[in-house]
């Protein structure tokens, strides 16, 4: 999706000096052409456009290009600049206005970038220490996988076992889902993992595939997600099935469960129904 270019129009920009000599010759029309040059120049990565290139905005702007001409030259407004491949004009009072936002938006970036590689230098240490991160393969000063201690690997083994089951009771007695994203993504290892003759040298290929920023596996584990998201309200409907709900008509026994966009609509036995955005901390009781 393209950016939304910006840049800032002061709300007194008609009674400027320039701009009134610019109004009183050429009327609106040489106002309009002033904000559409501005418009353009935004759009261009140095804010500087070819004045050769003025020809191919006619048809654009409505006008013709002795005005397009007149506005550049004649009031001030712009400024020219001499290169190799030709000239090109700009407004100094635009790029001076754009300054403290085009910063921001830097500062902003840099921020998100450093967000990124710290979330992935974290996952990569959560990898690391449940030993699916492949370390022989990425240094060799890390601890290498042990395959020839049979039971110390069953141990393991039937600890990560252990944190599934944790994970998927947590999610069927009907509480809210607070696995972060992290743990999400080391469960879906697990379970690709799982048949596979070496569980962990395939967990660790996953986990360097996806840091590494593979599509493939990027998308497999979006799609899980989505899953897991569906498969997780699906649970939550069920549970609700036969339970009491309290309303503002009194208690009434829910039938089903439908979602509707980002709401949920609950239907009762008397035919009734009720709406509401999310099946959290509900006024919910069991039958008698």
């Amino acid at each position: 999706m393209k950016e939304g270019y910006y840049f800032p129009h002061f709300q007194d920009a008609r009674r400027d000096i320039k701009i009134l000599r610019l109004r009183r010759d050429l009327g609106i029309e040489g106002y309009g052409i002033y904000f559409m040059l501005l418009e353009i120049l935004r759009e261009q990565p140095d804010f500087k456009f070819p004045i050769s290139d003025i020809g191919i905005l006619v048809s654009e702007l409505q006008t013709t290009q002795a005005k397009i001409e007149v506005v550049i030259n004649a009031y001030d407004l712009f400024q020219k600049e001499a290169r190799q491949d030709g000239s090109v004009f700009f407004s100094p009072k635009q790029i001076t206005y754009l300054l403290p936002y085009i910063q921001k938006k830097e500062h902003a970036k840099l921020a998100n970038t450093k967000s990124q590689l710290a979330r992935k230098e974290k996952l990569a240490r959560q990898v690391k220490q449940l030993s699916l991160y492949d370390s022989a393969s990425q240094n060799n000063n890390l601890l290498e996988f042990s395959r020839s201690d049979s039971t110390s690997q069953k141990k393991e083994e039937e600890n990560k076992e252990k944190e599934i089951r944790d994970i998927k009771e947590s999610r069927t007695t009907g509480s809210p889902d607070t696995t972060t994203s992290d743990e999400k993504f080391l469960l879906w290892i697990q379970e690709k993992s799982k048949g596979k003759d070496n569980p962990s040298t395939y967990g660790a290929y996953l986990g360097r595939k996806y840091l590494e920023g593979d599509k493939s596996i990027c998308n497999e584990y979006e799609l899980w997600l989505k899953m897991q998201a569906e498969n997780l309200k699906k649970e939550e409907s069920l549970s609700l099935k036969g339970k009491l709900l309290q309303t503002s008509q009194g208690l009434k026994i829910i039938i089903g469960v439908e979602q509707v966009d980002q709401n949920f609509k609950i239907f009762f036995e008397d035919g009734g129904f009720a709406n509401v955005n999310s099946l959290n901390n509900l006024p919910i009781s069991a039958r008698c």
